[in-house]
């Protein structure tokens, strides 16, 4: 779901991040061999605003007040605190709880993406299994087996800023990193819901509003927004 909190949080795809002020980017450039015989690991970063993949070893920091942050895949060792930014960002009764989250990472991590400070704090995060759904049903939050790695909708369960890290387009880089990862997979599109108060915001970045959701997670009434890209044949 997507909703927003006392004063800015509260969307399944939360806290959307209005940017406030310039952002300087910094592209660090990598040969990928180097950077798996350094990390072990290939992590994927996404350029922001550009609709490009950079390539696998690329990745992209982002400068804010002096500190960075970059956009990677997640990792098991992250279950922790992505429990604990949920907790932070959504009330007890719309928040996913640990057992869902350890599922969502062990099943779909490659639609799981964080933002990480530096020094190795998450600040956000989005998740979403894959579907042939159209919409998104209040048990696919719940049951992490509702993922079909060959579905034609990547859904967004969770957009998720912490209030330090709101309105500096935390949540704008985390959504346009998942937007071209679905597409480059081939996928039909995206979809997600939210609060009423964030269907403009969604809709700038080509979501469509379906009108209200048979959703009712957490008591709350949703939108049904959908994404769809050119056909993939799906």
């Amino acid at each position: 779901m997507i909703a927003f909190l006392q004063p800015m949080c509260a969307a399944r795809v939360q806290c959307p991040a209005f940017c406030c002020g310039l952002l300087t980017f910094h592209v660090w450039k990598k040969k990928e061999e180097d950077f798996q015989r350094e990390t072990g690991e290939i992590r994927l970063f996404f350029k922001f605003w550009e609709r490009k993949n950079p390539g696998p070893g690329k990745y992209e920091r982002r400068r804010n007040n002096g500190m960075d942050y970059s956009i990677r895949r997640v990792r098991k060792e992250d279950l922790d605190q992505v429990t604990k930014v949920e907790a932070l960002c959504f009330p007890p009764e719309e928040a996913a709880g640990r057992e869902a989250f350890e599922q969502r990472i062990n099943h779909f991590p490659e639609s799981f993406l964080v933002a990480e400070l530096s020094d190795g704090t998450i600040i956000g995060f989005i998740n979403g299994c894959v579907t042939d759904g159209n919409t998104i049903c209040d048990e696919m939050f719940e049951k992490a087996d509702f993922h079909n790695p060959d579905g034609a909708y990547q859904s967004v369960f969770g957009l998720d800023v912490i209030k330090e890290w709101r309105g500096r387009g935390v949540a704008a880089a985390l959504m346009k990193g998942l937007i071209e990862e679905a597409e480059k997979r081939g996928r039909k599109g995206l979809i997600l819901t939210c609060k009423d108060r964030l269907i403009q915001y969604y809709e700038k970045f080509g979501y469509q509003n379906m009108g209200v959701s048979g959703s009712v997670h957490g008591g709350a009434v949703w939108y049904d927004m959908r994404l769809d890209f050119m056909d993939t044949g799906k």
